[in-house]
């Protein structure tokens, strides 16, 4: 009997714990943490990898975190290619989705 009481007892509030628990940030690889941001003036010397993009389809009053969430992949794919650099390019905020792009640079 005092087990079933027990049960009941710690069963919501169990319950309860998972339900307040927030999903984590997405944060950027650590591999996208050798890409460095630079100005394309600064890339004149270097090897040209690839146009890199990312596309969310949340925008409107989402547009911030997808926005986060795109340039952190963008960057993650700039360092997939091997790109020490990336020069931004302005990001697209349309209706119906969010896309971050740049330019992806190896200098020596």
């Amino acid at each position: 009997m005092k087990i079933k009481i027990a049960a009941a007892l710690v069963a919501p509030a169990l319950l309860s714990a998972c339900a307040t628990q927030q999903p984590a940030p997405v944060a950027p690889p650590a591999t996208a943490a050798t890409v460095r941001p630079a100005l394309a003036d600064a890339v004149t010397g270097c090897q040209y990898l690839d146009d890199v993009t990312s596309v969310s389809s949340r925008y409107g009053i989402f547009a911030s975190a997808a926005l986060d969430d795109t340039k952190a992949q963008v960057l993650e794919k700039a360092a997939e290619a091997g790109a020490t650099h990336l020069v931004w390019e302005a990001p697209i905020l349309a209706y119906g989705s969010t896309t971050s792009r740049g330019k992806a640079y190896r200098c020596g």
